[in-house]
């Protein structure tokens, strides 16, 4: 498969199915790495155990992980009231993606509420 995307997990200890969806993105062949933002460190050795090679990198602070690594997708999992600006950063650091210069497995990402397809932000 062509045009394999990077992936930011961005969550912290209190985020809801981390290890679904660390065995998702480990499943998945359109996901080229993954760079994890876990100020908490809860998740580190599960990212590690679960993604193997396709962990590129952990970091502690959101947004040098987002300025530094600029992933095409994010994905924010926290607790409501602590993720408006990491979504935020999330949405203002990560590659916009358009029809044209989206890869090809972006444009079969579905967001599940709309079975429309979408790139860039999943919340």
């Amino acid at each position: 498969m062509a045009d394999k995307i990077k992936v930011g997990l961005l969550t912290h200890a209190g985020g809801a199915h981390v290890v679904a969806y660390l065995n998702a993105l480990a499943a998945t062949e359109a996901c080229a790495e993954v760079v994890l933002a876990d100020p908490d460190g809860k998740w580190e050795e599960d990212a590690k155990n679960i993604l193997g090679n396709k962990l590129a990198r952990v970091s502690r602070d959101y947004d040098e992980l987002l300025a530094r690594e600029r992933p095409e997708m994010a994905l924010v999992t926290m607790e409501a009231k602590l993720a408006p600006p990491v979504i935020n950063a999330a949405w203002t650091t990560t590659v916009t993606c358009t029809r044209k210069n989206r890869p090809a497995s972006a444009r079969r990402i579905l967001c599940p509420w709309s079975r429309k397809p979408t790139a860039g932000i999943v919340t």
